[in-house]
């Protein structure tokens, strides 16, 4: 049997909200093109070490800021199956491949895990090492998410008052923000058909009885043609959804269109209320648009929620006050002000005097490397030339208490 394991996220209000999709989609290649059993252990939300069964092959994945809950995953796993294959994959994986050897995985896998994974859970010693995944040019050759294999309804989502799962229909992004690390999801954008897409959809409504869904592409809206045939699939079937734009595509058509078609929220990264922040940052958008685009969704009925950054290269009080401005003034319904964290693989994390800022590559120890995360829990880890750590944590929590409405 093979076991593919989410480690939790300590540092997140409520880790079981979203099913672990990679390891899904993992696992439903494994079970379409090998005769493998394999079982997916998510110890999200309480779930306890003790509940991983014993089998041949173990894959772990992580984030950065989980990496030091999966590595007590690993020592769990040398202590209880010492002589079973342990794999680590996902974007902390990509990003630090020698570190996460060196601290004891077998193999560790670089890029997407799909099509490697059926290689190595083959002949797991002929793979000890790095290992480069496979790049998938056609995306509509993956089998869909195994959500079979987990309590799917058990995961606290919703959208509106309708419990939610969670989608891809795409793979990558065709933008270079500089804080962003795409160590997993690189090259162009992949797009699913729409077609492949609405047969999921549809075993998503039918089979798993969700009538809302999440779409996590990086930007939802990038193939119009594609995206009318996919809403308006959804809206034939009553499927409300939400997603993620990007404040320079949008248009009052395009609203238009989603929301005639069931769109209850869309998100973006407004990132700064500094035009020249976002300008240092390559985001390619301006205030005034971010502006724009809250205000043409909510004519149309839509919800937006933004996400900011604090402490971007560059930043200042002034900058942040502009932030905080620019909450007040464009009132999208909800936001989330988080700390620059420089992953690995981003442009700001490989070459920082680029940017003037500063920040401590780490000795391994992530625990703190989280860029959302619980109220009044944030540690700091980066400092501008005019703000220092401390300075930056106590500013965004003061933004946040002064305007973020919780329910």
């Amino acid at each position: 049997m093979i076991v593919l394991i989410n480690p939790p996220s300590p540092f997140l209000i409520n880790d079981k909200v979203h099913p672990p999709l990679g390891l899904m989609y993992i696992a439903a290649h494994i079970e379409k093109f090998t005769s493998e059993k394999v079982r997916i252990i998510d110890l999200a939300g309480g779930n306890k070490l003790s509940t991983i069964p014993k089998a041949r092959i173990y894959a772990v994945t992580a984030t950065t800021p989980q990496y030091g809950s999966a590595l007590e995953v690993l020592k769990y796993l040398k202590q209880k199956y010492p002589r079973t294959h342990k794999i680590l994959g996902g974007p902390h994986a990509s990003s630090k491949p020698n570190q996460c050897l060196k601290d004891g995985w077998h193999t560790v896998v670089v890029g997407e895990g799909e099509v490697a994974m059926n290689y190595i859970i083959q002949k797991p010693k002929q793979f000890n090492g790095i290992i480069q995944g496979i790049h998938q040019d056609n995306i509509n050759n993956l089998p869909f998410p195994a959500r079979h294999l987990l309590d799917i309804r058990s995961y606290k989502y919703k959208i509106g008052r309708r419990r939610a799962t969670t989608m891809f229909s795409t793979r990558g992004c065709p933008y270079s923000c500089s804080f962003c690390s795409k160590t997993v999801m690189s090259g162009a954008v992949r797009y699913r058909s729409a077609e492949n897409v609405n047969l999921e959809i549809d075993e998503v409504q039918q089979v798993h009885g969700f009538n809302a869904i999440m779409f996590y592409d990086d930007i939802f809206i990038l193939n119009h043609v594609r995206l009318n045939r996919i809403t308006t699939h959804m809206k034939e079937r009553d499927i409300t959804y939400r997603c993620f734009v990007r404040a320079n595509l949008v248009t009052g058509k395009l609203l238009d269109h989603l929301a005639d078609t069931g769109c209850h929220e869309i998100a973006f990264g407004a990132e700064s209320g500094s035009d020249e922040i976002l300008k240092t940052i390559g985001k390619i958008t301006t205030v005034q648009q971010n502006t724009n685009l809250v205000r043409m969704a909510h004519d149309r009925g839509i919800r937006v929620k933004a996400f900011l950054i604090a402490g971007l290269p560059g930043e200042t009080r002034v900058s942040l006050k502009a932030t905080e401005n620019w909450i007040r003034d464009a009132q999208p319904d909800d936001f989330d002000i988080t700390i620059l964290t420089p992953y690995p693989g981003s442009d700001i994390y490989e070459h920082p005097e680029k940017y003037d800022i500063k920040f401590d590559k780490s000795d391994g120890d992530y625990s703190q490397w989280y860029y959302k995360g619980k109220p009044d829990q944030y540690s700091p880890v980066v400092a501008t030339r005019y703000l220092s750590a401390q300075e930056i944590v106590e500013i965004r929590d003061d933004i946040e208490k002064k305007w973020k409405v919780r329910s």
